[in-house]
């Protein structure tokens, strides 16, 4: 496409958003092509793993009709849209800008689905639930359903996925630093995964270096992830664990800065577990035994996944 065709100018908004935050910079990337026909085609490249929902609006848009996108992008390539010139003779002018942020957009989910705790069969934990600091503290309004769990656990232990999922962020840098002593860092390992309902569970407080999965992995349930962490002490070794979705759809800052005005992006799911206790939600400073049958690693399993961890489990054997 020759520059004197069409006159646009393409102005990218990152929006990077985490629970009710600014968070990472994903890697998106819009094109636009001329056809012949002087149509223009919108391409989308993702280079992250993982769902983010798109939302594409026209600053400038002349000789066209009115267009936008809005959507959830999966794959890591494709088509978004093709707008038409009105007068076949003229090229279409625009310019456009777009904002992204991870997740599926209101998914459907089972709020009774029973996940795993993320610890050793037979592994007594404490539960405790987390206040919101920027609610508490900064002023700013409480996410939808919010709770976030700790468990507490000994050095040296392992974290496991709490259900089957595709592992698309690693945070994998951060030392505990034992001169502090701290109830919450932003400074901290973690691993996020994508469940195929479109939640997303992230796991934190890991020991760096620790790591036993990569991006772009599917897990199943109860396997290894890493190694629990601490922000400072080993015998303030844990485990953090959220369950969240992304709810809102409308991704522009806010008029006012500050932690007190910023938009809350993602609701909250208070999980079933399954424990030695039975199914159900866990409540705070409670003790929960981890335990699991062979249904709960293999519901959300294909056939072809049931398959190979019967292979697996057949060849393990002596």
């Amino acid at each position: 496409m020759k520059a004197d065709f069409v006159s646009w100018y393409l102005f990218a908004i990152l929006l990077f958003a985490f629970f009710d935050s600014a968070g990472q910079n994903y890697s998106l990337n819009i094109t636009s092509e001329m056809k012949e026909d002087k149509s223009v085609d919108f391409f989308f490249d993702k280079y992250d793993y993982g769902s983010f929902f798109l939302n594409l609006t026209f600053n400038q848009l002349e000789n066209a009709s009115p267009a936008s996108f809005k959507g959830t992008l999966v794959s890591t390539k494709g088509k978004l849209l093709n707008i038409r010139p009105i007068n076949p003779d003229r090229p279409i002018g625009f310019s456009y800008s777009y904002t992204f942020i991870r997740g599926q957009l209101n998914p459907k989910f089972d709020t009774g689905f029973v996940y795993l705790l993320p610890v050793s069969k037979g592994k007594s934990v404490t539960v405790q639930h987390h206040i919101n600091l920027n609610a508490r503290y900064f002023g700013s309004v409480e996410p939808k359903n919010w709770i976030s769990f700790q468990f507490n656990v000994d050095a040296g232990d392992t974290v496991f996925s709490a259900r089957k999922g595709l592992v698309v962020e690693i945070k994998d840098g951060f030392d505990p630093d034992p001169s502090a002593s701290v109830s919450f860092s932003s400074k901290s390992n973690s691993i996020l995964i994508e469940h195929d309902d479109g939640t997303l569970a992230r796991y934190d407080v890991l020991k760096k270096g620790s790591r036993m999965v990569m991006p772009g992995q599917i897990v199943y349930p109860h396997t290894p992830l890493a190694l629990a962490g601490t922000y400072d002490e080993e015998s303030n070794t844990q485990i953090r664990f959220l369950v969240y979705y992304l709810i809102e759809e409308n991704l522009e800052k806010p008029e006012k800065s500050g932690l007190a005005s910023r938009k809350n992006f993602y609701a909250f799911i208070n999980p079933v577990f399954h424990t030695g206790k039975g199914d159900s939600c866990l409540r705070a400073q409670q003790n929960y035994t981890a335990d699991y049958k062979d249904e709960h690693i293999t519901i959300e399993l294909g056939k072809r996944e049931k398959k190979k961890l019967i292979t697996q489990k057949l060849s393990a054997k002596p």
